[in-house]
């Protein structure tokens, strides 16, 4: 094996579990290094509304809406927005895959064809460049960095908000199950 890979797989592992343990035993320490991937600050609460004076009048349907909206943002936390996120981001995946396979189809299968452009790009240069980047173990190092800037994330969750910091933290988790060799 050579010396690159045997540091990959020894030393990645090794850095996380510690830093890890540290999250655990003496979090302040560091969570001072560790960047914050999102502000947890306290939640606003909704707006109350005096619904005596709405019943004076006939209620205009945008404004229904506006406060109904609004109280239900109120109650949204930080995981339920970033995973509306992560949803939305697969479903414009997935249609912009189906649009271009169409576009592709009906267009015919022609070698000056843009979508082969596109397949030559990834194949003469995304594909090096992510070989490369796993050779050099660059990858592997993200993915333990990125497993224990989430693992930390759940750490500064505010306490009105517990079930946030242990999901936050369960992702973390979840992110450096993978990591393993």
């Amino acid at each position: 094996m050579r010396p690159l890979g045997t540091a990959r797989l020894l030393l990645c592992p090794l850095v996380c579990v510690a830093a890890h343990i540290i999250l655990l035993t003496d979090p302040g320490q560091l969570l001072a290094h560790v960047p914050a991937l999102w502000e947890t600050g306290v939640p606003t609460p909704a707006p109350r509304q005096n619904h005596k004076a709405d019943r004076k009048y006939t209620m205009d349907v945008d404004a229904v809406m506006e406060r109904f909206l609004t109280e239900i943002e109120a109650r949204r936390s930080n995981f339920d927005r970033i995973a509306e996120a992560l949803l939305v981001f697969c479903m414009w995946a997935v249609l912009i895959a189906i649009l271009a396979y169409c576009v592709s189809y009906f267009c015919g299968n022609e070698d000056d064809h843009w979508t082969f452009a596109l397949v030559r790009a990834g194949r003469y240069f995304v594909m090096p460049t992510i070989r490369l980047l796993h050779r050099l173990g660059i990858l592997e190092a993200a993915a333990y960095a990125f497993a224990l800037v989430v693992s930390a994330q759940g750490w500064r969750c505010h306490p009105t908000e517990p079930d946030l910091g242990v999901k936050t933290s369960l992702v973390g988790g979840a992110a450096f199950a993978p990591c393993w060799p």
